[in-house]
């Protein structure tokens, strides 16, 4: 009995701390990145993808991902510390210790470095490629106002990678796809970042509304918004894809309006659940109707 009551307490304690960083490394986030993932997986291809593709893809990405929230939380511990809107994240306050989250990093990419292989060559060179871009992003911030476009940069991997794994090529059209992700992210980074502006300031970090104010920042970010949403539509006229896919365009674009109608300028308080909401309808919308696409 005692010793079954052991086991169930480290049970208990080996749950909470995996729950804990799954919660550091924002796991659920992955819903921004996966769906645009299978898009360019299953536009490459033109049609539904085998089970182990499918299985493949998505621990790439889940390994992509984890390996890059772990170097940004870990890279960022000084600075997330400072930050009274980060400081209660589970590393600065103490809930992971920093090693955890390296050694949590070195397994995603080992899950994206093997599932690269397994996919084809071409996947498995431009991994370490990926990986690299995914540990320096974080570093932006502190030299240039363009972080967001270069988080946009590391959030466009998804098309670009599920594309390259599914078909083991690529071509103008996966540019054409990654661009309108790249927007896409770069916009709703730039909003999310507004939060920081003073933060920023003080502390010698760059970002948009650093450079540009609030206003100017909401404009430019519409305006990239704009770029994404024109760059989806200019891919299905170069794919010669059915009226249902862009109907998926309109109908995810909307995502994109209520960002907009929810948080301005002048009420950045909601920014937190409205972005969770508008970033995840956007992409499962847009990859719902592009598997309806393909049928």
């Amino acid at each position: 009995m005692i010793v079954s009551g052991l086991n169930t307490i480290f049970l208990i304690k080996v749950f909470n701390k995996f729950i804990d960083y799954l919660k550091s490394i924002r796991f659920e986030e992955t819903i921004f990145s996966l769906p645009f993932a299978f898009v360019g997986a299953i536009l490459s291809r033109s049609s539904f993808l085998q089970f182990e593709t499918i299985t493949l893809i998505i621990l790439a990405m889940i390994g992509a991902r984890t390996f890059g929230m772990s170097a940004n939380r870990v890279i960022d511990l000084k600075i997330d510390s400072l930050n009274p809107r980060t400081s209660s994240r589970h590393l600065p306050a103490g809930l992971i210790h920093p090693s955890e989250l390296v050694v949590v990093g070195l397994i995603g990419l080992a899950c994206l470095f093997f599932a690269s292989w397994k996919l084809n060559f071409l996947s498995f060179i431009l991994s370490p490629i990926a990986g690299f871009y995914l540990a320096i992003y974080p570093f932006s911030k502190r030299f240039t106002w363009l972080s967001s476009l270069i988080l946009g940069g590391a959030l466009a991997l998804a098309p670009a990678g599920g594309w390259i794994g599914a078909a083991g090529t690529f071509s103008y059209a996966t540019v054409i796809l990654s661009t309108g992700v790249v927007f896409w992210a770069t916009a709703f980074d730039i909003i999310y970042h507004t939060q920081d502006r003073e933060f920023y300031i003080k502390h010698g970090l760059y970002s948009f509304a650093q450079k540009f104010g609030l206003a100017r920042s909401f404009t430019i970010a519409k305006f990239f918004d704009l770029i994404a949403i024109l760059s989806f539509i200019s891919l299905g006229f170069v794919l010669e894809l059915s009226y249902v896919y862009f109907l998926g365009c309109f109908i995810s674009s909307l995502g994109i309006l209520l960002r907009y109608y929810f948080v301005t300028p002048l009420d950045l308080s909601k920014i937190p659940k409205v972005f969770m909401f508008t970033n995840g309808y956007f992409s499962f919308v847009f990859f719902i109707f592009t598997i309806l696409t393909v049928t």
